[in-house]
């Protein structure tokens, strides 16, 4: 067998060049090879699964980014100095109406209101429920 080199001599026989080796222990079997193409499928195999699971969570990332997106333009705040009367405590809107607290907040959030009494008030509304014994 005979190699040339980059200048295209003619090697004789049993001569080596660096890089090329004329040898059996160089060369691979067809089994070997056909090991190392399986090696190389079930490598590109697994990388592909995993650019699979990459698509996959990057997807699933920008699901939740559209649904946080969705979330917080529903979101309504309440920010800045409302004028409230000091007396009846109704508040002036935008529009220089004045509005019971609970419309306000409502038409302006997403609170919802339930309605009790508070301790102090209890006294005031019904004394007779707390007169001294």
């Amino acid at each position: 067998m005979h190699f040339t080199n980059k200048s295209q001599q003619l090697l004789k026989p049993g001569q080596q060049t660096q890089g090329y080796e004329k040898s059996d222990e160089s060369r691979l079997t067809r089994g070997q090879l056909m090991q190392q193409v399986k090696a190389y499928e079930e490598e590109n195999a697994r990388l592909v699964r995993e650019i699979d699971q990459l698509k996959q969570h990057g997807e699933e990332r920008e699901d939740i980014i559209r649904d946080l997106v969705k979330a917080l333009v529903g979101i309504k705040l309440l920010h800045g100095l409302l004028p409230i009367c000091s007396s009846c405590k109704k508040i002036r809107d935008d529009t220089g109406s004045w509005n019971l607290v609970e419309t306000y907040i409502s038409k302006n959030s997403e609170a919802e209101f339930t309605h009790g009494i508070c301790p102090e008030c209890e006294r005031q509304l019904y004394p007779q429920l707390f007169k001294s014994k």
